[in-house]
């Protein structure tokens, strides 16, 4: 009966490393659902510094490169799979038929265990070398986008914040062999946290769920458990009303940049 369904999801399953909520459809009453799950870490300083962040970047991007085959089939089916950067960690995505989400969820957590960037030092390059370029055309945007992303630094604290200056420096100077670093010393410290959506029963997202943290917990050894208080945290700087802030910043091409926020 889709009237007596829950409106808000619920929490249905949770461990000392992973929470899971659960929202049954009760408006489209079709025959999909829709996963989301993050993988929170702050292994190497992620969620505070520059470095670690970009190399997260790179490593989500040269994954996604690994997936070709992977995102085909899903596609083929009628699946959409997305593995998403995150200041704090990556986020999984899945939507499509509800008969099919536990079956390619448990195969992408298991493509993210066994996956090993030695064998993909030539996407590494080409990546690297793309993100910079865009980077560095960063001052090319008209002025409005650029104040955007000086309005986030500003008034953001934590995550990926940083200027693309910062960006730049510390992409120039990673490597593939830092890149294979991060990869082996990263997910040693993690949280999950997941939202299931649609026409999967509840037995089913608290199976799925127990198999996505039996795989990360063994994607490095036993692993730890991230704390919910050390999750990687993005503060939005709380402004005074009727005030006006003046921020400046000089870019390397000599040029000022000013946002004007109220």
């Amino acid at each position: 009966n889709f009237n007596n369904l829950p409106r808000f999801p619920e929490k249905v399953y949770q461990t000392e490393k992973m929470d899971v909520y659960y929202k049954q459809d009760n408006t489209f009453k079709t025959p999909k659902a829709s996963m989301y799950v993050k993988m929170y870490s702050n292994d190497l300083g992620l969620g505070t510094e520059v470095r670690p962040y970009m190399l997260l970047d790179l490593w989500v991007n040269t994954f996604n490169e690994s997936l070709r085959e992977m995102l085909y089939l899903a596609s083929a089916a009628s699946l959409s799979v997305n593995v998403m950067m995150d200041p704090s960690g990556p986020e999984i995505v899945i939507s499509g038929f509800n008969d099919s989400i536990d079956k390619i969820s448990v195969a992408l957590f298991e493509k993210i265990r066994d996956f090993n960037p030695l064998a993909m030092k030539e996407q590494f390059v080409h990546l690297r070398e793309q993100h910079l370029k865009d980077l560095r055309n960063f001052y090319k945007n008209q002025p409005y986008q650029q104040a955007y992303t000086f309005t986030s630094c500003m008034l953001k604290k934590g995550g990926g914040n940083f200027l693309p200056e910062e960006e730049i420096d510390a992409l120039e100077n990673i490597t593939f062999e830092d890149l294979v670093h991060f990869h082996e010393n990263f997910f040693k410290t993690t949280r999950l946290e997941g939202l299931f959506i649609g026409n999967m029963t509840k037995d089913q997202v608290v199976h799925v769920s127990e198999n996505i943290e039996k795989i990360v917990s063994t994607m490095r050894g036993e692993g730890n458990v991230l704390l919910r208080e050390d999750i990687p945290e993005v503060r939005v700087v709380n402004l005074k009303s009727n005030t006006t802030w003046f921020f400046e910043h000089v870019s390397k091409n000599s040029e000022v940049q000013h946002v004007v926020p109220n």
